[in-house]
């Protein structure tokens, strides 16, 4: 059964932790019903650095980031200004998608039938796009299309107890909620369950996904997938094995490359396989091992941010505090909400992204109402770039 991306940043902390102790680095047919909710206020965060640049560069565009209340917190890089998404709900979720004015928003709140409630919000109003789509449960990661016409999420409509477990590919008509396509390339038996969303859009409206270590291209009209090339990795530790159950995937705006999550780390290929190479790393002394997650490319496809997810531990995050830094703050005990954002170049080198120090150089800021620098964390390992 698919985990909501939620759930994920907190078995990929547990998996980070334990591979430290052993050594290591609803529906009945498919069908989908149409039919409208709300938009949107302001917050802040952790603390750190200096300035709001990053490598020497001021950057565009807004982060989504979760907060400790169950809401999204938009961050506006250039500026350092923030407000709050939405009301209070633990279980609305959002997804970015290829559509650069529209992010996808959806409610896990079963209503009527069993369905889950997915809205289409212009990024501009943060108001509905006009109506909603009523899904059977068990989506994950719903991404729009660049055209805006369909839904690719990992989705089971389970009808009998094996049929639980899988979770293909889904391609969802937008205008009339109709299942258009089903890609079982991922799904090996009847138990294979796919916990990230190792699939997304390429703005030609074609998609990309990885299938282990081999990287696919298709097409909504393509019966069979396009294998584009096999990528030179080890074993992906938290999969036990090389397979994809385990991978978060994003295509950059400009379609010509792809970051994905693998051992813990976020990895950079272009779309036909080439020039690999991994753009996050550790400090020496971090004991807790890699678990980045939630890639997301910049609307310029130069950067990524990511998260580094550290929630659960008892560890103390420190953060410098000098100037007209908010001083110092402490976690201890953390409820989640102590996995630092990050931005990095997608050309690489690898940055080192530091914990509990406030990783000062790759960490995202914004300023709180009094105007101090803080440090942006996320609450459920997710970040979200929109222009």
């Amino acid at each position: 059964m698919p985990l909501p991306r939620h759930l994920r940043a907190t078995l990929a902390t547990a998996m980070a932790i334990l591979s430290v102790g052993c050594g290591g680095g609803g529906g009945d047919d498919g069908a989908v019903t149409t039919s409208t909710p709300p938009p949107a206020a302001q917050a802040p965060a952790p603390a750190a650095a200096d300035a709001l640049t990053y490598d020497g560069q001021t950057l565009s565009g807004r982060l989504m980031v979760p907060n400790s209340l169950g809401q999204f917190d938009l961050y506006d890089l250039a500026t350092g200004a923030s407000r709050v998404l939405g009301d209070y709900d633990a279980d609305v979720w959002w997804e970015a998608g290829r559509s650069p004015d529209t992010v996808v928003r959806y409610d896990m709140n079963v209503v009527s039938g069993p369905k889950v409630r997915v809205t289409l919000i212009d990024t501009t109003t943060w108001a509905p796009k006009g109506f909603e789509l009523l899904i059977p449960p068990r989506i994950s990661s719903p991404k729009l299309s660049a055209d805006g016409k369909y839904l690719l999420a990992m989705w089971g409509d389970a009808a009998t107890d094996a049929e639980r477990y899988n979770n293909p590919m889904t391609f969802i008509e937008v205008s009339t909620g109709r299942v258009v396509k089903r890609d079982w390339t991922l799904i090996k038996d009847e138990f294979t369950g796919i916990i990230g969303a190792p699939a997304d859009w390429l703005p030609d409206n074609g998609y990309v996904f990885l299938d282990g270590r081999k990287l696919y291209r298709a097409t909504l009209g393509a019966a069979v997938p396009t294998l584009v090339a096999t990528l030179s990795l080890e074993d992906n530790l938290s999969t036990g094995g090389a397979g994809s159950d385990f991978v978060d995937l994003t295509a950059s705006p400009d379609g010509r490359r792809i970051a994905f999550t693998w051992n813990g780390h976020i990895w950079v290929a272009g779309v036909d396989g080439s020039n690999l190479h991994r753009v996050t790393a550790l400090a020496p002394d971090d004991t807790f091992g890699p678990a980045f997650g939630s890639p997301a490319w910049s609307p310029d496809s130069q950067w990524l941010a990511g998260v580094l997810n550290r929630g659960g531990t008892n560890v103390a995050p420190v953060f410098p505090g000098s100037g007209d830094i908010a001083p110092p703050y402490q976690v201890i005990g953390t409820s989640g909400c102590a996995s630092p954002v990050f931005v990095v170049r997608a050309d690489g080198p690898a940055a080192t992204v530091t914990w509990p120090r406030w990783p000062v150089e790759a960490g995202v800021r914004a300023r709180n109402a009094k105007g101090q620098l803080i440090g942006v964390s996320s609450c459920d390992g997710q970040v979200f770039w929109i222009p």
